[in-house]
């Protein structure tokens, strides 16, 4: 017994011993960055990048009405702007209502030049809106999507003192037969941002758009084209939209996942069927430094 006691005793301080020696390894694995890499930023035009109760949105309007009647036959302003709110509804820019409805003689070109008018009667610089876009960081290109044509929305932006700002302006002339909200000029847009963006190769220039930003069909591989339709959602807070109308963040959300900036304003107030809906998205007043610092912090990074 004795023997057997003696035994044990051994065991367990052999046992004590080996574990008093055994070393524990731990691998530490190194923090991982959550933050996501802004892929690119787009911003509507108008009611985006200048306030929309300047004025100049109604004043393009008004001449939509009298464009109706002077041009297209209308029997008088109040016939024309029934017509025109009832088809807007349904097709979200003017160009393409007036076309649903059958006028297909009038040349676009024409229709632009007598609806915008002269931009600069109602628009000025705004440098607190340049600054904001010009301090945020290089690593990424920035786009203006609108719905109107691209030589008047160029004359705009350079009238605000920022379309050296831009990489490159999508409009209606872009988008042919389709314009925002829909699915299908957003896919066309981003497609066509993915091919610039490839494009540039990582070179960044000096803001205009009839250099590097040139893409070259030869280069898109067989792969590319075939996939070329497919447009994947983005990872969460990859793509940034600033826009002044709910309906097109929500499109541009549910449909690629893209992160909403919502200025608030007269076509939020016209558009906001409730509350929830606008929660989705981050909102601001208008672009500025004092704002996005704080509520986007990573367009800055």
């Amino acid at each position: 017994l004795v023997y057997y006691y003696s035994y044990l005793y051994k065991w367990f301080t052999l046992r004590a011993m080996g574990a008093t020696t055994t070393t524990t390894t731990t691998t530490t694995t190194p923090a991982q960055n959550t933050t996501k890499k802004v892929k690119f930023v787009v911003f509507d035009l108008d009611g985006c990048l200048y306030p929309i109760e300047n004025g100049y949105e109604h004043a393009c309007r008004a001449r939509v009405f009298e464009f109706m009647v002077s041009q297209l036959g209308y029997e008088t302003i109040d016939k024309a702007k029934t017509i025109w709110k009832r088809e807007f509804t349904k097709h979200n820019q003017t160009l393409k209502s007036l076309r649903e409805l059958g006028h297909v003689r009038f040349k676009k070109e024409t229709y632009w030049e007598f609806t915008r008018g002269d931009c600069s009667q109602h628009l000025e610089p705004d440098e607190q809106v340049r600054e904001c876009l010009r301090k945020m960081s290089k690593s990424f290109p920035k786009f203006v999507l609108t719905n109107c044509a691209e030589t008047e929305a160029k004359q705009a932006l350079e009238r605000l003192n920022i379309l050296d700002q831009f990489d490159y302006v999508y409009g209606a002339d872009f988008m042919g037969d389709t314009c925002k909200p829909s699915k299908e000029a957003f896919g066309k847009v981003l497609r066509d941002v993915k091919r610039r963006m490839k494009a540039m190769d990582g070179v960044r220039s000096d803001g205009t758009d009839d250099d590097v930003h040139s893409v070259d069909e030869d280069d898109i591989t067989e792969e590319e084209e075939a996939n070329e339709g497919i447009q994947e959602p983005f990872d969460d807070d990859e793509v940034f939209m600033f826009e002044d109308s709910l309906k097109n963040l929500v499109s541009a959300k549910d449909n690629f996942n893209i992160t909403g900036v919502l200025i608030k304003g007269k076509t939020l107030a016209e558009e906001d069927d409730g509350s929830e809906v606008s929660k989705r998205f981050v909102q601001i007043d208008k672009p500025v430094l004092s704002e996005l610092m704080e509520k986007v912090p990573s367009l800055f990074a």
